[in-house]
């Protein structure tokens, strides 16, 4: 009797890869975030202080620097963290025990990358709330109501941290040297790209008015990234399949 290939089920071992880099991750994101609304929970409470009690103003000032420090720190630290749970999980110390398990490169890479998009909303979430909690003062613009502005965040998280692992699995292709390979990968695959963002919105600025164009450019900038995003996964993919040598 003639035998049949079974077809392997990817899903439970991506949701695998998914939970563990969520676990992970959160042991330092998720108290980032805490801080960020604390943060923006003081500033409103000076805030509120300084215009009805007439508080001292040194004060406030440096809530609200604070308030902003920690807000970007968080966003930053997001990436960062991302970005080094993918080297130190596929090119670092876990490497080795990662890649005896029963997981193709391509299962690995979509488990982590759902856990980075995982992390968009609770990020991008975390700072409109917080956002919200500091706009009860009025110190903040109606522009946190605005979709396209957190959609285009969104696209920018996303597209920094596959380009720093696409960065990190050109890097490890060398023997040798391999911060001078990073640096080098970097300025050629960051001028590409922003060689094909600048021509994309010259076209845009050909083809739409000019009342609808910062909308229009917003959103298609946004799906350009999304799209470069995809190819540096892919890129991704093809370095760790066929040129991944851990030493």
């Amino acid at each position: 009797m003639e035998k049949t290939k079974s077809v392997r089920n990817p899903f439970p071992w991506i949701w695998k890869i998914f939970k563990y880099e969520m676990k992970n991750s959160a042991r330092i994101l998720l108290p980032i975030y805490f801080i960020t609304l604390v943060t923006a929970f003081l500033c409103n409470m000076f805030l509120i202080d300084k215009i009805e009690r007439d508080s001292v103003f040194g004060i406030l000032e440096i809530f609200q620097i604070l308030y902003y420090v920690v807000l970007i720190t968080s966003g930053v630290v997001t990436v960062v963290v991302l970005a080094r749970r993918f080297k130190i999980g596929l090119l670092g110390d876990e490497a080795y025990l990662n890649l005896m398990l029963p997981v193709t490169i391509g299962e690995h890479l979509c488990g982590r990358i759902l856990s980075v998009v995982a992390w968009i909303p609770v990020c991008l979430g975390t700072g409109f709330v917080s956002l919200l909690i500091l706009s009860a003062t009025k110190s903040v613009t109606s522009e946190i109501y605005h979709f396209d502005l957190w959609f285009s965040l969104a696209a920018i998280f996303i597209i920094v941290v596959l380009f720093a692992d696409l960065v990190n699995a050109v890097g490890h292709l060398a023997k040798r040297h391999r911060t001078i390979v990073k640096i080098v990968a970097v300025t050629v695959i960051l001028s590409a790209t922003l060689r094909i963002l600048v021509g994309v919105e010259d076209i845009v600025r050909d083809m739409v008015e000019f009342e609808f164009r910062y909308k229009y450019n917003s959103y298609i900038i946004s799906l350009t990234l999304l799209v470069f995003s995809a190819i540096y996964g892919v890129a991704t993919y093809f370095i760790l399949k066929y040129r991944l040598n851990l030493e």
